[in-house]
């Protein structure tokens, strides 16, 4: 796979071309302002899944006439409920919304847990992908985020017997 080590933060730059308004947060305060303007007509905002947590954002009425916030994911996290949570920003309290996905077969997600699979998809599909495909493409994603949500639980479980274990031998020591 390519190094994309160079390539983060580079969203933002597609947005200079039509001129829309895209400041940077420098700390926490001014992301969540950025982040409270997201429902404005003709906002485009560019952030983290981790941006503005807790941060209301308010639809504008005209955006709330065209069909609410959209929200888009460019990578997808380890975790369905994190991709879960961002799609859900997109509206509170039945606010109309909507939230697309761009997939990448350069994902850390997939990367990470099928590197073959990966370079087998990256070399067959070098642009676009028909809608046939997609479904079968979309179930090598969940299948690795299902894998990493498995093995961070294994972990989760074998951390409490270990400290379970430790916990008795204490007592019995006492």
């Amino acid at each position: 796979m390519p190094d994309r080590s160079g390539e983060r933060g580079t969203l933002g730059n597609v947005d200079s071309r039509k001129r829309l308004p895209h400041p940077p947060a420098k700390t926490a305060g001014e992301e969540a302002a950025i982040i409270s303007q997201a429902g404005q007509k003709n906002t485009v905002t560019v952030a983290t899944n981790m941006a503005g947590r807790g941060t209301h954002i308010s639809l504008g009425d005209e955006v709330q006439e065209l069909g609410g916030l959209h929200v888009i994911v460019t990578e997808l996290e380890a975790s369905k409920r994190i991709d879960r949570q961002l799609t859900g920003r997109a509206a509170r309290q039945g606010q109309p919304r909507s939230h697309q996905f761009f997939l990448s077969v350069e994902d850390d997600v997939l990367v990470d847990q099928f590197p073959k699979i990966a370079q087998k998809l990256a070399d067959k599909f070098s642009g676009k992908i028909d809608e046939k495909e997609s479904g079968r493409w979309l179930n090598y994603f969940k299948k690795a985020q299902l894998e990493i949500e498995r093995d961070r639980y294994e972990k989760r479980v074998a951390t409490f017997q270990h400290t379970q274990l430790i916990d008795e031998t204490k007592q019995l020591l006492a």
